[in-house]
């Protein structure tokens, strides 16, 4: 990453923890997309920043509904993992299911606009 890349990124992340500080607790989240706008920022590149200053102990929780926040309390803390743990469930879930579609385990017919694929 060049050197202005670098400034750039450090940037972002310092713009986007000062903007959380305005949501501390569940109950004042942002989205991603509302995040991205007022730090002048794709709201993809926001969640990568996110992750980043999770990695650095910032206690950045989201929860679907609420958008991101700092977590203020054990509450929250426990409402954030509990979010998590469902998630992680319905990804195996997916996961399970596609690779049972993919090996042939109930194995169904595409009907697309190229014709019928198997």
């Amino acid at each position: 990453m060049s050197q202005a890349a670098q400034g750039e990124y450090h940037s972002g992340l310092a713009r986007t923890i000062r903007e959380l500080q305005n949501h501390v607790g569940i109950e004042n989240g942002i989205s991603a997309r509302e995040l991205g706008e007022r730090v002048d920022a794709h709201h993809s590149t926001v969640r990568n920043w996110i992750g980043e200053l999770r990695q650095q102990g910032w206690p950045i929780g989201s929860k679907n509904g609420y958008g991101y926040f700092l977590i203020q309390s054990d509450e929250e803390f426990q409402a954030v993992m509990a979010s998590l743990e469902s998630d992680r469930e319905s990804t195996a879930e997916t996961m399970s299911a596609l690779a049972s579609a993919h090996y042939g385990q109930g194995k169904r017919l595409y009907y697309g606009s190229g014709g019928d694929h198997e």
